[in-house]
Parts: structure tokens; sequence; C-alpha cells
């Protein structure tokens, strides 16, 4: 009787299994459950995108924080400096000068609009700004032309549009006039370490401001130099081994130009100067062994302007 009990298969099918029957029931209610769960979310994400869509611009129209302040500093800037601009761009320099000192302006906008228009004045083919016209005399060079009117060579081309040192007798060149007798239209530059920008004066004003990179901890010296070499395309003598490395290497650090600065009053101040540099992201920063490093787009653009002997000033 036992025995038959055991091998009927009913009995043995309804009571060897029924935890594996119940488990496999919770796990079907599971699936159930999430797949209940995910078809409500898909249906609430649709009404939410529904309802959205019903009202419009609220999210679409909202402006990054960062184009905000933006927004409100160029607004300030027309607010307070309306004036400054308005003689800007009616070409009254002297009195839009006056009116950045007067008004103690130091928005870069503003210093950037003045910069841009004295150089648009400098270059412009007419006799205005410190400009002159001069009839080449036989004998004359680009160079005699240049120590005549305290100037260089490549302003005269830049003003005449020419690529090579050539002139002929009798032709008319615009020539800008530097100093005088009178030590007037004299270029000079004033470094300031604490703002890592290097100005540009004319006739002790300001006619472009340009960013730089000054020594890092202090090392560019605050004294006044005077430019005595100008180099294009300069060689750098390595500190470590005064070895030369010649420019092009990817070593040199010298950027594109070099002004050779010397102290008249500190002697034994050797090495300084001031130059270009590959490395961008040093500029605006005190980052140098000492020299004043510029673009090299800036650097350039200097290098055409400022004759040797022009006055350096750096102050902190």
């Amino acid at each position: 009787m036992f025995m038959k009990l055991y091998l009927n298969p009913i009995y043995t099918t309804r009571n060897k299994y029924p935890k594996r029957n119940k488990w496999i029931r919770v796990f079907v209610i599971v699936i159930l459950i999430h797949l209940i769960g995910f078809a409500y979310y898909l249906n609430f994400k649709k009404d939410k995108n529904i309802l959205s869509d019903d009202i419009p611009s609220q999210t679409s129209q909202i402006i990054p924080k960062q184009e905000i302040d933006n927004t409100i500093s160029k607004n300030k800037i027309n607010e307070d400096y309306s004036s400054i601009i308005d003689l800007i761009e009616n070409n009254e320099l002297e009195n839009a000068y006056n009116l950045i000192i007067s008004k103690n302006c130091e928005s870069k906008e503003i210093i950037d609009l003045f910069s841009k228009a004295n150089m648009n004045n400098l270059v412009a083919k007419n006799d205005k700004f410190n400009k002159t016209w001069y009839v080449v005399q036989s004998g004359d060079s680009l160079s005699k032309i240049k120590k005549k009117f305290n100037t260089t060579i490549e302003l005269i081309k830049l003003l005449n549009d020419r690529k090579t040192d050539l002139i002929r007798v009798g032709e008319r060149l615009l020539v800008f006039k530097g100093s005088n007798k009178n030590n007037e239209n004299t270029f000079s530059i004033n470094v300031s370490k604490s703002k890592n920008t290097l100005d540009l004066m004319l006739n002790q004003k300001l006619f472009k401001r340009y960013p730089v990179g000054t020594g890092k901890f202090g090392k560019t010296p605050e004294v006044d130099f005077f430019v005595y070499d100008k180099i294009e395309e300069p060689p750098w003598t390595r500190p470590s081994d005064n070895k030369v490395i010649e420019y092009g290497d990817p070593e040199n650090v010298l950027g594109t130009r070099w002004f050779a600065l010397k102290s008249p009053t500190n002697p034994e101040l050797t090495g300084f100067g001031i130059h270009g540099t590959w490395e961008r992201d040093s500029i605006g920063y005190q980052s140098s062994d000492g020299c004043v490093r510029m673009f090299n787009e800036d650097v350039e653009e200097l290098f055409k302007l400022i004759p040797r002997n022009t006055i350096v000033k750096i102050v902190q």
C-alpha cells in the first residue's frame, strides 16, 4: 500500500515541487509590476511633453547666465560711457581721451575702441595726426628719412603701402613726424605689472593698449628702460648653458620680434626685453622669467611703430 502511494504520479507531482511553483508565481508578479510601472512612466512623460508644448517659450527662451552677465556688462558700459563712445565714433579723440581720464575709465571695450580709432587715424592717407608729405630728394633712402623724422622704415612702408625699400627722386611719401627739438610727437611705453598691460603713449597720452605677460614672482624690474635694439625673428640664448637657439626652433621662446632694453640708471640690469611668444595662454598673467611678453601679432605691430631709443617705463 505504501509503495503504491509513493509511486503514484499524481502524488509525486503535487508534493515534490511545491516551493518551485511558488517562486515562479512571485517572479511573474514582479515582472508584471515592472511592466505596468514602465508603461505608466512612458504615459506620464508623454503628457508632460504635451503640457510643455502648450506653454511656449518658458524654457526655450532661457538665456545662459554668462550671456546674461555679458549683456548686463555691455548695457552698463553703454550707459556709463555712452558719451565717450559718441566722441570716438565722431573721431573727436582728444575729447574722448580727456573723458576717459576724468571718468577713470578702465573698460577694456572702451579702451580697445579708442585704440582702434587711433590706429585708423595713424594709417589714414592724409597729412593729419602728426603726419606730413615728404618729397624724396637725391641721395635719400628710407633709412635716411626715418632718421630725419625719428620714425621707422616699417611705418613709412605701412603708410605708403610699400613692400620694398625702393624709392624714387621726386615722389611724395607720407611720413609720421617723430620727436622734434621740443620732444613732441614722441612714442613711449608704460608697462603695468599689476594689470599686465602695455600702454603705447603718444605725447604722454594713451595711444593704444596691449595685453602682456610679465615676470612671475615680480621678476620684471620696476625701472625706466629704453629700446636699444630691435630684432626680427630673433635667436634666443638659453640661460642654462648660453647655447644660441635659432629662430624657428621649437625651444626658442622669443616669438617673432625682440626689443632689447637697457636702463640708463641701472646698467647692471641686462637680458631684459619685450618679445613675442608662442605661449598665448601666458598673456595676461605674471608668467615669464622677467621679460614682457606680447602676442606675436601685437609685438609685430609695435615693432613697426616705435624707433630705437623709445622710453619704456615699468611700474607695479
